[in-house]
């Protein structure tokens, strides 16, 4: 329903208003189904999650442990902060730590994820994970994976762990090492840009003047994916990019050295990232866990972040091309 072409508000909304109703008056199995089926979507459903973090923190024993991590990883998809997250993240983990050898490798990465996206995941968690025995169980499961969207599910929701523990764990020293995983899936991506992207490039090179300021495609440390890099330096000028094959990031460790990333004093990375429909919420435009997360990323490896939402960007207040370079140059440049 989701992803089919027609948009089916109407349904959409009937669906949703169900699930409210299932979260909030359900009995356990329904809600252990109902949360794994949200699980795979993007809803943002705040008042009944609210009311379903309540009921768990009330009563976590009624609650499945796969439902109390599917429950977390539901508020992080959606970007949701709950009300009572600090009740929610202690319940979580000490679920996570009670029945770690019993849960599927997939339900523990999911909370574990959500419990770092909202800066509550335990150190202990990460020492367990992060281990060979840990490492073995996971290549267990992924061998029994007939099919290959689960797997890369798995894999992905590693990195994303692996990326959490090391940009924001730093304390727990994990080191990366999913590098050569997202520089074969780089090499292997069609890279192109979509007429939106093209748009957005066409007014970067008229703003920055000159094609020589924009890097696509780039990649930073920990291979997060950028549409558009540009630098500026300490005047909040333009730099000019020597080639457009560089390394993808590969660091070990966060550091000052990785926050200035190799730029003279006073320069600045800027990301300018296009959002598109997949990147939000399917009834509400609030931004997924996902891309607040690469966002908190991006930050602490230094760069300022320029988001384009497809909404806005072919919005009647930015019909003209004029309107929509002074868009971006105030992103970029402040307002003038």
């Amino acid at each position: 329903l989701w992803f089919s072409g027609g948009h089916h508000e109407e349904l959409k909304e009937g669906i949703v208003e169900r699930c409210g109703t299932l979260l909030k008056e359900g009995s356990p199995r329904a809600i252990s189904w109902m949360c794994k089926a949200l699980a795979a979507e993007r809803l943002w459903l705040p008042d009944p999650l609210d009311d379903l973090v309540d009921r768990a923190v009330a009563h976590p024993d009624d609650l499945f442990p796969t439902t109390l991590c599917h429950l977390g990883y539901i508020c992080f998809v959606s970007g949701h902060v709950p009300a009572r997250l600090d009740h929610l993240a202690r319940i979580m983990n000490d679920t996570l730590l009670r029945h770690f050898e019993e849960l599927p490798a997939c339900h523990l990465l999911q909370a574990a994820v959500a419990l770092g996206f909202f800066q509550r995941l335990e150190g202990s968690i990460i020492k367990r994970i992060f281990t060979l025995d840990f490492m073995d169980r996971l290549d267990e499961e992924l061998l029994c994976k007939h099919e290959r969207v689960q797997g890369r599910q798995l894999r992905e929701l590693l990195g994303t762990l692996n990326r959490v523990a090391c940009l924001d764990f730093p304390e727990e020293r994990v080191p990366w090492f999913h590098g050569q995983y997202y520089r074969t899936r780089a090499r292997s991506a069609t890279k192109r840009l979509l007429p939106l992207h093209s748009e957005v490039l066409d007014c970067l090179v008229s703003v920055l003047q000159g094609r020589q300021f924009v890097h696509c495609h780039a990649f930073t440390p920990y291979n997060y994916y950028l549409h558009f890099e540009c630098i500026l330096d300490a005047s909040r000028r333009p730099v000019a990019f020597v080639t457009e094959e560089k390394p993808l990031g590969d660091p070990p460790l966060v550091s000052q050295d990785l926050v200035s990333y190799s730029l003279p004093t006073g320069h600045q990375r800027v990301a300018v990232i296009v959002l598109w429909e997949r990147n939000f919420c399917e009834n509400f435009p609030q931004l997924t866990g996902y891309q607040l997360l690469k966002n908190r990323h991006l930050e602490i490896l230094g760069y300022k972040l320029v988001l384009v939402p497809f909404f806005e960007w072919n919005s009647m207040k930015l019909s003209e091309l004029k309107t929509k370079e002074e868009f971006l140059h105030a992103k970029i440049f402040g307002p003038s």
